[in-house]
Formats: C-alpha cells, structure tokens, sequence
C-alpha cells in the first residue's frame, strides 16, 4: 500500500505539493505577523525549507528549563526544546505550523496570554 502511495504522489502529487507550499507560506506569514503585534519579544528564526520554525526566546531571559516549564505549565503548549539539538539551542523553541491554521492561532493565543500576565511582559 505505501509502494502504491508513493507511486500515486510522485505521478500525480505535484499541485498538491503547490498548494502545501502556499498553505505552509501563508501559515509561516501568520506567525511572524503574530508575534510581531503581539509579543514583540520572540523573534523567528527564518526557516530553510521546512516546516518547523525556531522561535528565539532569548529576550525573556529565562533558562531553558525555566522557559520549557513556562511554556507547558502557563501557556498550555508544548513545542520541541532547543537544547535538544545542542547547546546553541538554548533560549530557542520549534513550533510545527504545518497544521490548521486554527491550532497555530489558538497555540500563538495561549502563548500570548502566559507571557503578558506573567513578569516576563514588556513594551518595546
């Protein structure tokens, strides 16, 4: 079955690759517009061709453990901890926004409500 997958998507698969491509653009656009308005704070790391996009928490000045508990006991969100993929990572965290458009916004929502009721809200 996944011989006969493959096969189908390679002939036949190409404007749906187009149209993922538009939806995972439109979605990376939504985020950094976001944040931009929103929390200023957290900077994206322009992504190279995938869909997983590193968001620079620096600016907080948390640890990263401090920013992993933030993040799943005040936001309600999990996203993948930089300081999995080394220690360059620190201050960093992976958001997936190849998904509806609706989970990334509830997800950008959670995160803007933790941060601006907690002591780690500022203006710029």
């Amino acid at each position: 079955m996944g011989l006969i997958a493959c096969q189908v998507v390679y002939e036949h698969g190409f404007d749906w690759l187009i149209e993922l491509r538009k939806y995972l653009q439109s979605n990376l656009n939504f985020l950094k517009s976001f944040l931009k308005k929103n929390i200023p704070q957290i900077k994206v790391v322009e992504p190279e061709g995938t869909y997983l996009v590193w968001l620079d928490f620096n600016a907080l000045r948390l640890s990263q453990e401090e920013l992993d508990e933030f993040l799943l006991n005040n936001a309600k969100i999990y996203l993948s901890s930089g300081i999995d993929f080394g220690i360059q990572g620190i201050g960093f965290q992976r958001i997936n926004i190849a998904c509806p458009r609706s989970t990334l916004q509830c997800a950008l929502e959670k995160l803007m409500i933790a941060i601006k009721q907690s002591e780690y809200w500022f203006e710029y």
